[in-house]
């Protein structure tokens, strides 16, 4: 009974001590430098005279690393006599000296450094730090950068700990491809792109400009992008996916409107020249009031060089009516017999051009014209009409264009200045000049041209999206020294002021305020509602016949309604216009702006 005694105390004995060595009989830290005991110990769950458990140590090591100041933490315990004890050995980041950032060159270190939580004279912690490279992906972001930061090349130094490596990789174009040509050349699409090229900076902002850019080409339906990663992280491979637009015309037949009535017609047109962006076209007509023979060839050279300079040539052989009806009767007194009047222009327009920056563009142009009058049936007072000669001039230009698609612009605005100086050179045809000149004359011309768009949707979200748009329109002008009445600013009809004849005014002064609200009614069909308020006034020559003129500024107001029609040499517009003296249909070929 005894020895039974014995062994029932040991049992229980080593039963009690066994309890008690699963319990948890201290917690140590150890290695931490400059990081409190007490808030390391604050995060661990594990407490002395808990029982002890193995889930507590990956418990608590995840909640040190998440303090973000330890590289590693290494839990161990170890048996005493009193119970387990838990030792938490953690590797301490170093205090910071210095944050080598390296790899920028979008932003400058200092910029980037002010985003930052971490900074010399603080302890490294890995939270802080991604935060921090989140940050940093957001500043690039902002602007349309991307940046790759590898964590593997992120931390201290290995020389020195305390400095901190911060490497950047921004992201650059590997390639650019163009998919879905079929008549373009590539190289007409690449060289529009100017921010999107192999081994620049990859740009969210900068490759929609570029799409902008070619999409105004006019040579295209759709456009497109995609953007892969490309044989590392850092670099992506960007496609332009393109649907080509019909660019040319052939054309034989006739053709109505306001100024030269029935003519027939051969007209070849090309938008896209062997696939090159070139423009050509060649336009010979027959009749008119005149009866006479017409030609006109236009060439256009988008890109001479590398720096975008454009040329334009227009050589032409054509008569301009003008006042779009018969305005002159052979009464009694009056010198000639037709009861018409037009010019009988012959020459040509060379015009270079080069950007300045990304929305200016400057100008020179060259012209150089023999103009020939026919013979209307004039009052001697009216004579000055009869003005034959040459003139040439020079013209400088400049331009400020933001607006989203050039062709059919929904936000952004143009704005034009132009400067001419010009000599003309008048003979005399037999007959004295009342109010007009014979000889050699200088005249200057003045004139600045105002736009702007904006749409009730909002700005667009893809370049070819529709939308209804309100469009202003400021042009005003002014003309110094001697001027032949073929060269005065002329204001009435399809381009200008509808509701009113062409050229239904003139002087050496001009103003007009164009608003239009346009609404898409199908794929290539605009309607559009417009006012137009304007005046031509000032000046040696006056009043013909019933078309009165006025030397100070008197606004005459049209307005009405219209379409447009897209097509390859630009929208066919149909306008019906109420003015003062009635209303006119008027057709033409061409934004107004």
């Amino acid at each position: 009974m005894r020895a039974l005694r014995i062994t029932f105390t040991i049992a229980l004995w080593a039963i009690a001590a066994a309890a008690h060595a699963q319990r948890i009989a201290e917690v140590v830290i150890r290695g931490n430098v400059n990081v409190p005991q007490e808030a390391i110990l604050a995060k661990i769950s594990a407490k002395p005279g808990m029982d002890f458990d193995q889930s507590l140590l990956s418990k608590d090591r995840a909640a040190l690393r998440d303090l973000g100041f330890f590289s590693d933490v290494i839990p161990r315990t170890e048996t005493t006599p009193q119970g387990i004890r838990i030792i938490y050995e953690v590797q301490e980041y170093p205090r910071i000296s210095q944050v080598r950032i390296t790899g920028n060159t979008v932003f400058p270190t200092d910029e980037i450094l002010k985003l930052m939580r971490t900074q010399p004279g603080k302890l490294l912690n890995h939270n802080d730090l991604a935060a921090d490279i989140e940050a940093i992906t957001r500043l690039y972001m902002q602007k349309g950068y991307l940046v790759n930061v590898d964590p593997d090349t992120v931390g201290p130094d290995r020389d020195d700990p305390t400095i901190l490596n911060l490497p950047l990789k921004e992201v650059t174009v590997e390639s650019v491809k163009v998919a879905g040509l079929r008549k373009t050349r590539e190289r007409v699409v690449l060289r529009e792109m100017r921010y999107t090229r192999p081994g620049a900076l990859y740009n969210l902002e900068q490759i929609q400009k570029d799409l902008q850019r070619v999409y105004n080409t006019e040579l295209f339906e759709d456009i497109s992008y995609k953007a892969e990663i490309g044989s590392d992280l850092s670099k992506v491979i960007v496609t332009v996916n393109v649907v080509e637009r019909r660019t040319g015309l052939f054309s034989i037949g006739a053709a109505y409107n306001n100024r030269q009535q029935l003519v027939g017609f051969l007209e070849m047109y090309e938008t896209n020249f062997r696939g090159m962006g070139q423009t050509l076209g060649v336009r010979l007509e027959r009749g008119g009031p005149a009866n006479a023979n017409n030609y006109e060839i236009n060439f256009a050279e988008p890109w001479l060089d590398r720096r975008n300079t454009s040329l334009s040539l227009s050589v032409f052989d054509k008569t301009l009516y003008r006042f779009s009806r018969g305005l002159f009767t052979s009464d009694p007194g009056t010198i000639g017999n037709e009861d018409r009047y037009d010019e009988r222009r012959r020459g040509g327009i060379v015009t270079l051009s080069r950007p300045l920056s990304e929305t200016t563009r400057a100008y020179v142009g060259l012209r150089t014209e023999s103009v020939r009058t026919n013979n209307p049936a004039v009052l001697p007072s009216e004579v000055f009409i009869k003005q034959d000669g040459t003139v040439s001039s020079l013209s400088l230009r400049l331009t400020h264009n933001t607006r989203d698609v050039d062709f059919d612009p929904a936000s952004g605005g143009f704005d034009s200045f132009t400067v001419e100086t010009a000599l003309a050179d008048l003979k005399d045809i037999g007959t004295a000049i009342s109010g007009g000149f014979v000889g050699k004359a200088n005249f200057n011309k003045v004139s600045i041209d105002l736009r702007r768009y904006f749409s009730p949707q909002g700005r667009r979200r893809a370049l070819a999206d529709k939308r209804h748009v309100f469009a202003v329109r400021l042009y005003a002008g002014k003309a110094f020294g001697k001027l032949p009445f073929f060269e005065q600013f002329f204001l009435g009809g399809a381009e200008s002021l509808r509701g009113y004849p062409e050229d239904r005014f003139w002087g050496e002064n001009v103003a007009l305020l164009s608003v239009e609200y346009r609404a898409p009614l199908a794929q290539n069909l605009v309607g559009v509602l417009f006012v137009d308020a304007g005046d031509a006034w000032g000046g040696r020559y006056g009043t013909i016949n019933d078309f009165t003129q006025h030397s100070s500024f008197k606004p005459q107001i049209g307005a009405g309604i219209g379409i447009r029609v897209r097509t390859p040499i630009g929208p066919l517009r149909l306008d019906y216009g109420f003015g003062s003296e009635g209303a006119r249909t008027h057709f033409s070929i061409g934004n107004i702006f």
